[in-house]
């Protein structure tokens, strides 16, 4: 099926005038790298004599506090040739640790890039292990240190504009069989949400610009905007997409405490709007413990998720496998907080865009199919308030109130369903123009099937022309909903016709048969002559014995008479 030149148009107005959620503030980093080729062996060779020297002393916002530290705990050293981008960090730990069961909470290096449009990111471990949690690393090597340890890998230069491309370099510190924090680079403190971004669409814009030495030729595609094609067999599954609302809070210290506070979700369906309003919570408890000391903001957050399961993944997808991904667009309004004791707090509504796409991540369960809102931060933001003062307030939130719509999904929102469901519309009734012929070819047989002076092999002939016309009629229907009431009407219609053949054909079996053949029949239904085989020969014997006199005794008699005439 075509697609609807208005539909696109729209869809693509819509997409330029779209407002969305504003970039992290450290997309617009630049760094600069210098020329050189690396043995990739875990030894900072002559290569990086020259190389950009990046400290990490940012904390994670979300996986740490923030703040930046009083001495780095790594140096990221970066040069590139023609093909590779080679990174080499000195990780400064003396508490090395590997015990967590979660990989990412182990003592790593994560490295980002972006191929093909697509996210890359591997996770390297000091012990010489790796997790390839999207696409596929390179080369890598792992070496322990004097202060700690080493770690040093390449990938290929792809996705270039302008002689740059994107990146980034997380540190994982970890210790006590859990990750302490996050670390990045000066000013990237939004770095510990690198993973959230599976493309350069993504909203998640917290990576950094490399600068590359060398010319380069653009090889960076970036795809226009459009509307996904919607048809007869899609449009149920589009429509019937759902967001579903809720709230969680988790402390970012030991990551063991996730609790859903709502008591009641709310499911929004694609262009509706549904007004929220939490009265009742079931709260998490945070302590100086659970915030280190209250340096470390809790998680709090109100999730929107991929509710109708629009987004699938592989039956057979096995870790860092990836499934469906779309553009998922929604609005909220400001968000009123109230709490007892305390004036409300309001975030700001804003309409955001995010492509979800799941996966399934080294952690088990899928990913990427949802985001969410961070309220604590908000929060923060708002009143100024420290850690210590934001997790009180949150103890006595008594209500939280706003207005979420469903704007889209894939570009596809209320206009472009309203054309399109006007075009499918004339569609289907086409369709069922188009079924006629099959809707006659059921009335005939009916005719013939009641009429009293057709035979029994006549009605049949018309029973099977009926059943074929009905199974073609649901397969011509394809997924237009009036063609299909069409099609299974005449299903059932022949369901019925078919009973009427069956009971015609029981009565004519029950039908007594005529006279001669009950002669026949009645002959060859006598009873078996018992008699025994000698008996019966003794008896023919006798019968041919008495015949044999009779004739005798006719002759003798005929003889006689004769003499007599001869005398006289």
């Amino acid at each position: 099926m075509k697609k609807l030149i208005s539909i696109i148009a729209v869809a693509i107005a819509i997409c330029m005038c779209m407002t969305v959620v504003s970039f992290a503030k450290t997309a617009d980093l630049v760094h600069t790298s210098v020329e050189g080729t690396a043995v990739i062996d875990g030894e900072k060779d002559d290569a990086y004599a020259n190389a950009l020297a990046l400290d990490f002393v940012q904390k994670g916002e979300s996986n740490g506090s923030g703040e930046t530290l009083d001495a780095p705990i790594g140096t990221a050293y970066i040069i590139n040739d023609a093909s590779y981008v080679y990174v080499y960090v000195d990780v400064l730990d003396t508490t090395i640790d590997n015990t967590s069961g979660n990989v990412y909470e182990q003592d790593s290096v994560e490295g980002f890039w972006m191929v093909d449009n697509a996210k890359a990111q591997c996770r390297f471990h000091y012990d010489g292990t790796v997790d390839d949690d999207s696409g596929a690393h390179d080369e890598f090597a792992a070496k322990m240190t004097d202060t700690g340890y080493a770690i040093e890998y390449r990938f290929p230069i792809t996705d270039v504009l302008n002689n740059q491309i994107e990146m980034c370099v997380q540190i994982n510190y970890a210790s006590e069989g859990k990750r302490e924090y996050t670390c990045f680079i000066a000013n990237n403190a939004e770095g510990d949400n690198a993973w959230q971004r599976s493309n350069r669409q993504s909203d998640y814009d917290c990576w950094w610009t490399l600068t590359l030495a060398g010319d380069h030729a653009d090889s960076r595609v970036d795809p226009e905007p459009e509307a996904m094609e919607l048809t007869a067999k899609n449009f149920d599954e589009v429509r019937n997409a759902k967001l579903s609302a809720s709230i969680h809070a988790q402390n970012n210290v030991s990551w063991d405490d996730w609790k859903v506070w709502t008591t009641e979700s709310y499911n929004i369906g694609l262009t509706e709007t549904v007004e929220i309003d939490w009265t009742s919570f079931d709260k998490s408890e945070f302590t100086a413990e659970k915030t280190k000391d209250w340096t470390v903001l809790p998680q709090f957050s109100l999730d929107l998720n991929d509710a109708a399961g629009y987004l699938k993944m592989p039956a057979d997808a096995v870790e860092g496998d990836k499934g469906d991904n779309a553009d998922f667009a929604y609005t909220y309004t400001d968000i009123v907080i109230s709490a007892e004791g305390y004036d409300d707090v309001v975030i700001p509504g804003a309409t955001v865009s995010k492509n979800w796409e799941i996966y399934i991540p080294s952690w088990g369960g899928t990913a990427g199919n949802g985001d969410g809102i961070d309220l604590a931060t908000g929060i923060k933001n708002a009143t100024g308030w420290t850690v210590e003062e934001v997790v009180n307030f949150m103890a006595a939130i008594t209500e939280i109130k706003t207005t979420i719509t469903f704007d889209s999904l894939n570009l596809v929102n209320a206009e472009v369903i309203s054309a399109f469901e006007e075009q499918l519309n004339a569609e289907d009734e086409a369709k069922v123009a188009e079924l006629q012929q099959y809707v006659d070819r059921v009335e005939a047989a009916k005719a013939t099937i009641a009429d009293e002076a057709a035979d029994l092999e006549a009605k049949k002939a018309a029973l099977d022309d009926a059943r074929k016309a009905a199974n073609r009629s649901v397969k011509d229907a394809g997924a237009y909903t009036k063609a299909l009431e069409v099609a299974n009407g005449l299903v059932s219609q022949v369901e019925e016709l078919t009973k009427t053949v069956e009971e015609l054909e029981a009565a004519a079996a029950a039908v007594p048969e005529t006279p001669a053949e009950d002669e026949n029949k009645a002959e060859e239904n006598k009873p078996a002559d018992t008699t025994p085989k000698d008996e019966k020969s003794s008896n023919t014997g006798l019968i041919v014995g008495i015949v044999i006199a009779v004739v005798v005794i006719a002759v003798i008699a005929v003889v006689a008479v004769m003499g007599k005439k001869k005398k006289a």
